[in-house]
């Protein structure tokens, strides 16, 4: 082989290594490189978190389905506390804040 295509050789290998680093490097800081990825991963941690609070909802009012169809006693509660409903015999007596 000569000498110049040698060279030439060389060159276009170290210039294509050169735009490889170049485009990783770009694919790793540009916009979808660690920046994109850190702020997926906290999106990630809220979206976790939210799914934890609504189980733990979940939980709460299934307990709640269940006494609203077996128990009278909470039904009763339920019905005075969330209607204001009052029983015949009671008095209902308003104060005010001031």
């Amino acid at each position: 082989m000569r000498r110049g295509a040698c060279r030439a050789i060389r060159a276009f290998t170290l210039l294509s290594g050169l735009v490889s680093i170049g485009i990783v490097a770009f694919a790793l800081v540009g916009q979808r490189g660690f920046s994109k990825h850190d702020k997926l991963r906290s999106e990630l941690e809220s979206v976790r978190a939210l799914n934890d609070a609504l189980r733990a909802e979940n939980v709460r009012l299934r307990k709640e389905a269940k006494a609203l169809g077996s128990s009278p006693e909470y039904i009763e509660a339920v019905i005075r506390d969330e209607l204001g409903f009052v029983k015949k015999d009671e008095i209902v007596l308003i104060f005010s804040k001031d």
